[in-house]
């Protein structure tokens, strides 16, 4: 995971780590600091699973890529995004938020009255409930992506008022992103196919939660969601998902597992014996 500012390693600690990965004789996973990112150009190239690092004063445009301001504001990383069709606004830079690809604050939804007339839910996201809906459109880096789901920033989580929110990995994965800082832009090479794929989303509602004895409990129930229909409730106990027991689940793909595709059926087999069925759809 790339990380953002005060999230990632030092300098010496990635030294450190490489020499570790020599012992151990396999990669070590660490996060990349602002230490990094204020010395080098880092190119992240999501769709082979690659990071470059390039000598700023040697990095120019690669074809068909488009050139993205990437300011500093209020001590922050900032790119525009436009929602809708309205005019850009300025979303901090949140490589390390893998949840969702964008979140907004509530004065900025307020307007530009991004919940009028449109369903709304509720995400769990570490310890906060956030309200999410989806946006007819998000344009970014000259691809525009429809029916995008946004999550609405807690009170108590607010940027400073020059930010809109923060823009994350389901939608900055799309591109190759070549950063730097130090000529305060990015350039975006969009992944093949990626005007034609859409972000993905949460057609369940439902968070499982692996920690316990041989089986699954439930730690969050979205409203208005297939799950809610289903009769899930916090703290259920399951003890298979479409006939595979605990152990048959590795733990992100229990992590991802709301992201299904429309459509899709799960059948699920409670603590008791009983079984319950859910049909992914849309309900945001």
């Amino acid at each position: 995971m790339l990380g953002r500012q005060n999230a990632g390693a030092k300098t010496d600690d990635l030294q450190k780590q490489g020499y570790d990965a020599k012992i151990l004789g396999q990669p070590v996973l660490f996060r990349l600091g602002e230490e990094v990112f204020n010395q080098v150009v880092v190119d992240v190239d999501y769709a082979h699973h690659r990071v470059a690092f390039r000598d700023p004063r040697a990095v120019t445009k690669p074809a068909g890529a488009i050139e993205v301001p990437l300011i500093e504001l209020d001590g922050e990383r900032v790119l525009p995004l436009s929602i809708d069709g309205a005019a850009p606004a300025q979303f901090e830079l949140e490589l390390g938020n893998v949840i969702g690809p964008l979140l907004v604050t509530p004065a900025y939804a307020a307007r530009q009255m991004l919940l009028e007339g449109r369903p709304t839910s509720q995400r769990l996201s570490g310890r906060y409930s956030e309200t999410v809906v989806s946006v007819d459109h998000l344009s970014f880096a000259g691809i525009d992506f429809s029916r995008v789901p946004i999550a609405l920033i807690p009170d108590t989580e607010l940027p400073p008022p020059s930010i809109t929110g923060g823009v994350g990995l389901p939608l900055l994965a799309k591109f190759r992103l070549i950063i730097d800082y130090q000529h305060s832009r990015l350039y975006a090479i969009p992944n093949s196919g990626t005007a034609m794929t859409s972000i993905e989303k949460d057609r369940i509602g439902l968070v499982l939660d692996k920690k316990v004895t041989n089986g699954f409990s439930v730690a969050f129930v979205s409203p208005h969601s297939p799950a809610e229909a289903a009769g899930f409730k916090k703290g259920d106990k399951i003890s298979l998902i479409d006939g595979k027991p605990f152990e048959a689940w590795p733990t992100q793909a229990i992590i991802k597992f709301q992201m299904a595709d429309s459509g899709t059926i799960h059948i699920f087999t409670m603590a008791d014996g009983t079984e319950r069925q859910i049909k992914a759809v849309d309900f945001f």
